[in-house]
């Protein structure tokens, strides 16, 4: 038996007959001060409740109370302060050491005024049936009325602020927060958080060596009913808050992912937490779904935050046009500028201030852009030019795209504007220099058909000339002076010149105004052909041919490829010095969609001013006296390589030689 200062001593026998009695009672009794401070127990309630004599001596009534804030329990203290000699009886929950719980009629009676004592109470506990089902419900229900009771005062709270305050206030714990998972940063966001009696706001911790780490990296409810500080003596947030009992329960959603925790914790140690666990676990489906509310109204904001960026700051015009109104309620700032003005200044205008009269097409602005919109309104979009006119009257060509929302705001539609009025400009301008470049074509076309017609036809007349001519000096030159003779000799030559320049006036002309086909050709072949028709040259000029590599096959026409190498190389060899063999060496280099040709020679070379003029037709750099020639070969060449969609040119040194470069598409 315990000992206190209230308990007299029981020296007659008939004390020690009675505390025999209390003692050796198979029911369950205790007596307590006024206090409600355990004095004494019996060994029948020693054994059913579990408690040592030492662990009773730190505890009085109220700690053996399964929930200290039931209402029940409330009033049966309230029922004790006001007790004389009567005895009161209530049935009551009660814990026992293991942290189970059990149900007993409790009766009281006041020994104030008995012969055994003074200042005590005796209790005598009626074992009834374990906590049924029914009894832990009707706790649950009551506690959950009262933290709804508390949060249907709260109307200007939202409802994780409501939800937080009112299980603090309810239940006496100081700390309860609610805290969203953040997963980048491995931390916790809280979204509400009771300290004491107040809110605070944005705060945010890292889960590293905290229990909430537990909770949410394991997704499962974390308890210490005390000294949580020694489990994780890293979390400086415990220490501060002086936490010595912590609850922590994992929200987690429909897909089964954890998004945060409801978190409550008290400076003292915690002996209620299955009430407790129960509670959070109630409300915790509708913290989830308000979490998710939550994260998706956050999204919807970055995403109308990045569409009105996107708006804002699109280098294309937007505005967005009320079908029903008849108005456009908002622009962007591009719109804006293609109008002529601020975006403030064209919400609520109606769109044809933005219009001409007519469009370019005599067609008027109305009713082509009503047309379109009717469009989009039956095919969910159009595409269309249109003529806007400025603020200022300045017009302007747009590209504009209709899109019409879909429902509940199909009401709606967005007009996508691109300024156009350069590339119409451009347009025009390109179709006029197309026309210019048309008329050059024909043009020229006509001058190579008469070229080629008068070419022909002068042929004749310039054949009789040579005969009548010849036939002259056949017949009378021996009654000719020097003199005669010497002009019948010019003639002679001028009809063998002129006849000449007709030919290559023909071959020029030939090589636009004839059709031709592509087929492969072997070059080899070719150069072969070109050394037996240049052969009397060569041999005279004791010309050497180096060929070093040369592709199987060209895709060319192959009688213009074969006067295109024939002038080439007849070139090289009419342009070297007489006393200088001719070495002219023919080569080929792979560039992908390309065969580049070279043909080099050791000629006389060609100074860089006249790169481009050698391939002008009649350009002759020499007179006729020191080399002769009509001044086309090289035009005709330029001809055929682009006729085949390569290029040509010339690198060359004066006194050093030249090499030309055309390129055949592979």
């Amino acid at each position: 038996m315990y000992t206190n200062k209230t308990i007299q001593a029981y020296e007659n026998p008939s004390s020690n007959f009675i505390d025999a009695l209390y003692m050796d009672s198979p029911v369950c009794m205790m007596m307590l001060g006024y206090d409600l401070s355990i004095v004494s127990a019996n060994k029948a309630f020693h054994n059913t409740f579990g408690y040592s004599e030492e662990e009773l001596a730190q505890l009085n009534f109220i700690d053996l109370a399964a929930d200290k804030f039931d209402a029940s329990t409330k009033h049966f203290i309230s029922y004790l302060q006001v007790l004389q000699k009567d005895h009161v009886g209530l049935k009551l929950i009660y814990q026992k050491s293991n942290k189970d719980k059990i149900v007993a009629i409790t009766h009281v009676r006041n020994l104030s005024g008995s012969e055994y004592g003074s200042g005590c109470y005796v209790f005598t506990f009626e074992l009834s049936e374990a906590l049924s089902k029914e009894e832990e419900y009707k706790m649950k229900r009551d506690a959950v009325s009262a933290i709804n009771r508390e949060m249907a005062l709260s109307v200007d709270e939202s409802f994780l602020d409501k939800l937080v305050r009112s299980i603090s206030e309810t239940l006496d714990i100081p700390y309860v927060l609610v805290g969203k998972y953040d997963e980048d940063e491995n931390s916790i966001v809280t979204q509400s958080f009771w300290m004491r009696d107040k809110f605070v706001r944005d705060f945010k911790y890292s889960l590293n060596y905290t229990p909430c780490e537990l909770v949410v990296k394991k997704g499962a409810t974390k308890v210490f009913k005390k000294d949580v500080q020694k489990s994780f003596p890293k979390d400086g947030d415990l220490a501060d808050l002086n936490v010595q009992g912590y609850i922590g329960l994992p929200l987690i959603n429909a897909r089964d992912e954890v998004i945060g925790h409801i978190v409550t914790m008290d400076s003292s140690p915690l002996e209620y937490t299955d009430l407790m666990i129960s509670l959070l676990e109630a409300y915790s489906v509708q913290v989830v779904a308000e979490l998710e509310c939550i994260n998706t109204q956050n999204a919807l904001k970055d995403k109308e935050s990045h569409y009105r960026a996107l708006f804002d700051n699109s280098f294309d015009g937007i505005m967005i046009y009320d079908i029903y109104e008849g108005q456009v309620i908002d622009y962007n700032q591009q719109a804006a500028e293609y109008m002529g003005c601020k975006p403030d200044e064209a919400r609520g205008v109606h769109p044809t201030k933005f219009m001409p009269e007519y469009q370019p097409n005599g067609k008027k602005s109305y009713e082509v852009a009503a047309y379109y919109l009717k469009e989009a309104l039956i095919n969910g979009r159009a595409n269309y030019e249109f003529t806007h006119k400025k603020i200022s009257g300045e017009l302007i060509c747009t590209e504009n795209t209709i899109i019409r929302l879909p429902a509940p705001s199909d009401h709606m539609a967005v007009y996508i504007l691109q300024d156009i009025t350069a590339r119409k400009k451009a347009e025009e301008a390109i179709k006029e220099k197309n026309l210019e470049l048309q008329r050059y074509i024909d043009s020229n076309l006509q001058l190579e058909n008469f070229a080629y017609v008068a070419s022909h036809d002068m042929k004749e007349p310039l054949r009789n000339i040579g005969n009548f001519t010849q036939l002259l000096h056949r017949r009378y030159h021996h009654l000719m002076d020097e003199d005669g003779k010497d002009f019948i000799n010019y003639i002679i030559k001028g009809v063998k010149s002129m006849n000449l320049l007709i030919d290559d006036l023909l071959s020029y002309s030939r090589v636009n105004s004839l059709e031709y086909s592509m087929q492969k050709t072997n070059p080899k072949d070719i150069i072969l052909l070109i050394k037996h028709n240049l052969s009397k040259s060569i041999e005279e000029r004791n010309a050497i041919l180096n060929i070093k590599k040369l592709p199987k096959t060209v895709h060319v026409n192959k009688t213009m490829f074969t006067q295109l190498c024939q002038n080439l190389i007849a070139n090289a060899i009419k342009f070297t010095p007489p006393d200088t063999d001719p070495q002219i060496v023919i080569d080929t280099k792979d560039e992908v969609d390309f065969w580049r040709f070279s043909i080099q020679d050791n000629a006389i070379g060609i100074a860089p001013e006249y790169y481009e003029r050698i391939f002008v037709l009649f350009k002759k750099l020499h007179n006729k006296t020191k080399y002769e020639g009509t001044g086309i070969g090289l035009a005709i060449c330029k001809k055929i390589v682009e006729k085949h969609g390569g290029r040509i040119w010339v690198e060359s040194e004066l006194g050093k030689g030249a090499t030309f470069y055309f390129t055949i598409p592979k």
